[in-house]
């Protein structure tokens, strides 16, 4: 059963970049990151009210949960569809594999844990593997600005497991993700509705459908079956979703007719080699987040 929940964590997780496009043809970004945090806000807080557990939160937990709603779940989730509108789904979820290695590097100021010297050498390794990717998008007229904001993404993410663990180690994940995502779609949908104008054609209807799959699935029921693989099966188990995404994603994206080089592939199994140097030895490797 583990692996079932598994397997279907990480295909929904690597159709959100399609489903991102999709939703973009009637949503603008802010709107469809705003509506997609806010329905799978509503999803992970009716299961953290079916679990019937204490709330967890006071008072001084609000600067934390306001950091983390800001940088784990507004900024990606705008970043994510303004790139995706740019380019294509595949290119943004390849950003996903440099999770783990960024996260060895924001570890330093946020945890004080410094790299071994063969961690060391896994992230230059990692930020090689960048490079190349860098240069295949530029061959392709990907601008500089525009790669670098989309690398804003897998930072944030790596900012923010590391962030969680030093200031809210204790706190349960589903009710931090509930709370965070909540807030972060009342705070974006008004600027959607604002500054966006919905396209209503004959693409709607699809683009609708594909926001509420988004939104109910992808960040809602998967995030919660996550956790819920690292509550029973630790994160070791659950976080090797993590490593099939970028892969899923640029699946999605060729089937879409997206172009696949033959440079990005290379550049995406040299980060996965250099995440296995980086971890050899280790029990605890960054879980994935809700993408």
């Amino acid at each position: 059963m583990p692996y079932v929940i598994f397997l279907i964590v990480v295909f929904i997780w690597t159709s959100s970049f399609i489903l991102m496009k999709r939703s973009l043809d009637a949503f603008g970004p802010l709107s469809v990151g705003g509506w997609r945090v806010l329905g799978g806000g509503v999803v992970m807080m009716i299961f953290w009210l079916l679990s019937r557990r204490k709330w967890p939160f006071t008072r001084a937990h609000l600067p934390h949960l306001i950091v983390i709603a800001v940088i784990n779940y507004i900024v990606p989730f705008v970043i994510q569809p303004y790139i995706i509108r740019l380019y294509d789904s595949a290119f943004m979820g390849m950003m996903i594999a440099f999770v783990p290695i960024l996260t060895v590097v924001v570890s330093v100021p946020l945890l004080r844990s410094y790299p071994t010297r063969r961690q060391f050498a896994g992230v230059l390794g990692g930020l090689a593997c960048m490079g190349l990717l860098l240069a295949d998008s530029l061959s392709h007229d990907v601008k500089v600005s525009h790669f670098l904001v989309a690398l804003i993404v897998p930072f944030t993410y790596a900012f923010s497991n590391t962030y969680v663990k030093s200031r809210l180690p204790t706190v349960p994940p589903l009710a931090l993700a509930a709370v965070c995502l909540t807030a972060g779609g009342l705070a974006l949908i008004p600027a959607g509705l604002i500054t966006e104008p919905v396209v209503v054609d004959d693409t709607f209807p699809m683009a609708l459908t594909s926001l509420i799959l988004l939104a109910v699935f992808c960040t809602g029921v998967a995030a919660h079956l996550f956790f819920k693989l690292i509550q029973d099966h630790g994160p070791l188990f659950a976080g090797m979703v993590a490593y099939l995404i970028p892969l899923g994603a640029i699946g999605w994206g060729a089937l879409d007719g997206e172009p696949v080089t033959a440079l990005q592939i290379v550049a995406i199994i040299g980060v996965f080699l250099m995440v296995a140097i980086v971890q050899i030895g280790t029990t605890k490797p960054t879980p994935a987040v809700p993408h």
